[in-house]
């Protein structure tokens, strides 16, 4: 296996920043109904209008294999994700990690109305053929 020096990642990351224009958006990160099932949300990363844009093929839609609780604050951040490919060629395998965030007050209940929690998290997409 060959590694990357953390030297030449840091190397390579400032040479990009002095390229890439802020902000830069990758794409949109959003939930579908499962395509397979029709039941149920499912995630989606779309990255067609965006980076890749014109690109149909450029989104996942992923399905939750695993799951552990965050390793720090787990009361407050929500849990770090494993999810493989249900459909798309954007990545095959998607990781959700560093956590900060994320879960919903105690006063969240079924029924209860509709409330949006902010997070913060690092996802890493991995392998995809578009």
């Amino acid at each position: 296996m060959n590694a990357i020096s953390p030297t030449l990642l840091l190397v390579a990351r400032s040479a990009l920043l002095h390229v890439i224009e802020f902000p830069f958006i990758l794409g949109q990160h959003y939930f579908v109904t499962n395509p397979v099932t029709g039941t149920g949300l499912s995630p989606k990363w779309d990255f067609t209008s965006a980076a890749f844009a014109g690109n149909p093929a450029a989104f996942v839609v992923g399905s939750k294999i695993d799951d552990v609780p965050a390793p720090i604050n787990s009361a407050a951040n929500i849990d770090w994700l494993y999810l493989t490919n249900l459909t798309g060629t954007l990545a095959n395998e998607i990781y959700r990690v560093d956590t900060q965030g994320g879960q919903p007050p105690t006063s969240c209940t079924p029924g209860s109305p509709e409330i949006f929690v902010k997070y913060t998290a690092m996802y890493w997409l991995t392998g995809g053929s578009f």
